[in-house]
């Protein structure tokens, strides 16, 4: 009779390995997945955007959807101009969401606005995980590095500017009964994206000038709700210029804006819902 020892620790050792592996074939998430951006067709998100004094309404709508690999992806729009949109709705209007999951996944472009420059870069980015449920605060989800160059004229002057850059995103804290525009709501789950910059003017290659050294320009902290959606956005920009006299600016520059979004009107329709929710 063949000895089973050989067979029972083989099948032993094949359950250590598969419990111990995360990434062994398909993983299913430590806790129920919950929806915290419900983009199903006719939705609507209304926010309030504070521009310093000046506060601008947007609304944000769910327009189409389109059918990828066996997942359903989200497209938006949004009442305002680009440049009067705050960052994530803009970021919305400009690419689509996958909720797969715990996962809420953007593929599209960041547009990133340029002070003293006065121009918009187009950062595109794919598979940008937005939220990671059931992850420790402060784990990296998403990372990327890329470069580009673009051709401006600075005072009938045509200049070069090489752009490197960075894009990250980060797990949040996961809040009950939290607070958003005086409004309580059961699940909140927070993310934050980061954006790293420096710029060079290479008119001469053996020479680059910095005209941006290597730095965060813009942190956005999002919330967003169990099945509502993105209830509120914090957003910082940072942009530290040196050696503007070399594009015909007379001195230096630090320019520093803070900007805030905040949900106060939405109609929604849920998968299981007969009725959309409304508040």
């Amino acid at each position: 009779m063949p000895p089973r020892f050989p067979v029972a620790l083989l099948f032993i050792l094949l359950l250590a390995s598969c419990s111990g592996n995360d990434e062994f074939g398909l993983a299913l998430p430590k806790e129920g997945a919950a929806n915290f951006f419900p983009a199903q067709l006719g939705n609507y998100w209304q926010y309030q955007n504070q521009f310093g004094d000046t506060t601008l309404v947007e609304t944000l709508k769910t327009k189409d959807s389109v059918t990828e690999f066996e997942s359903i992806g989200f497209r938006f729009s949004s009442n305002l101009p680009a440049k009067k949109r705050l960052f994530m709705t803009n970021l919305l209007a400009n690419g689509m969401l996958h909720n797969v999951s715990n996962r809420i996944v953007y593929n599209g472009n960041i547009n990133l606005y340029l002070p003293v420059i006065e121009d918009t870069l187009k950062l595109p980015v794919k598979n940008l995980i937005l939220i990671k449920q059931n992850t420790p605060d402060h784990q990296k989800n998403f990372e990327m590095q890329d470069s580009l160059s673009k051709s401006y004229l600075f005072h009938n002057q045509k200049a070069t500017l090489f752009f490197k850059y960075t894009i990250e995103s980060l797990s949040g804290s996961l809040f009950t009964n939290y607070i958003l525009s005086d409004t309580v709501y059961p699940q909140v789950l927070s993310s934050k994206l980061r954006i790293g910059l420096s710029i060079e003017l290479r008119s001469d290659p053996l020479h680059p000038v910095e005209i941006l050294p290597q730095q965060q320009v813009l942190e956005v902290q999002s919330f967003f709700a169990e099945n509502i959606g993105l209830g509120k956005s914090e957003e910082t920009h940072t942009f530290k210029f040196e050696h503007l006299a070399a594009i015909g600016y007379p001195k230096d520059s630090t320019i520093k804006s803070a900007y805030e979004q905040n949900l106060y009107r939405y109609k929604l329709h849920l998968p299981q819902d007969p009725q959309p929710q409304k508040n």
